[in-house]
């Protein structure tokens, strides 16, 4: 690679530099390339993201370069009611970082009414090797919906030095959107639906206060998966068959 980059540059009529001097380029080259911050951190894997960028920091969605408040030209997911396990991957691991799922109005990324899905998903204690997968199964709610947006965010709470909020005053949140159409009943409008709010048999949530996030938001995983956390449901564990997970099972109705 060294003698390549010193031939493009005589080629090109600049002057030979000493292989020492491209050397140095290189390397740096490579380094910024490969450096963790480069990678940047969360992101849906699935529903497929508008961007695939996984340092997004402009909340809900990121600014015009991520296709923020985009409906076309993006990948869209028809999705049934019921429930559906999503996969986040994640490229740098942020000790007790917990996650955020929700669900907007129909075509838009307004956080106006939005509906929590998840709450306090916690960071993994054993990331592993990075990038990793992680997966939850969270339920879609009966309703026709029609270019709704899921978004992720996901709160650096290990930056700070006490307790924050989002939205609010977490200093840095990464955020993911993936646009879905919700094949529910008809008659369900997204606009008169009226959510439950966040799952209380989410044990992970338990004691914990909506959007407002600390610093030790961890639990065990195994394969991708939250372990046994203080009794959570088994449906929050279901592998329900995605394009990311083609071994799972058809889930058609919660458990």
């Amino acid at each position: 690679m060294l003698s390549l980059l010193i031939k493009r540059g005589q080629m090109m009529g600049q002057p030979a530099a000493p292989a020492a001097s491209w050397a140095v380029k290189a390397v740096a080259l490579v380094l910024l390339v490969c450096s963790p911050t480069a990678l940047a951190h969360s992101r849906f894997a699935y529903p497929p993201p508008r961007s695939t960028e996984s340092g997004i920091k402009t909340g809900p969605c990121g600014t015009a370069a991520h296709k923020a408040g985009q409906f076309t030209g993006i990948p869209i997911t028809n999705l049934k009611p019921g429930p559906l396990t999503v996969v986040i991957e994640e490229t740098i691991a942020h000790t007790g970082a917990p996650w955020r799922i929700q669900l907007t109005q129909e075509n838009t990324d307004s956080s106006d009414g939005v509906c929590v899905l998840l709450d306090h998903l916690p960071q993994p204690t054993n990331p592993g090797t990075m990038p990793a997968r992680f997966y939850i199964t969270i339920d879609i709610p009966d309703i026709a919906c029609k270019l709704c947006t899921l978004q992720l965010a996901n709160p650096m709470t290990d930056k700070e030095s006490a307790s924050c909020t989002d939205p609010g005053t977490c200093g840095s949140v990464y955020h993911s959107c993936a646009v879905v159409n919700i094949e529910g009943k008809a008659a369900n409008t997204r606009a008169a639906y009226q959510c439950p709010g966040v799952p209380t048999d989410f044990t992970p949530a338990t004691g914990k206060v909506a959007n407002t996030y600390n610093k030790n938001e961890n639990a065990p995983y195994e394969d991708g998966w939250l372990k046994d956390y203080q009794g959570l449901p088994a449906k929050y564990l279901r592998r329900c068959k995605n394009p990311e997970l083609p071994a799972g099972e058809q889930c058609t109705a919660a458990a």
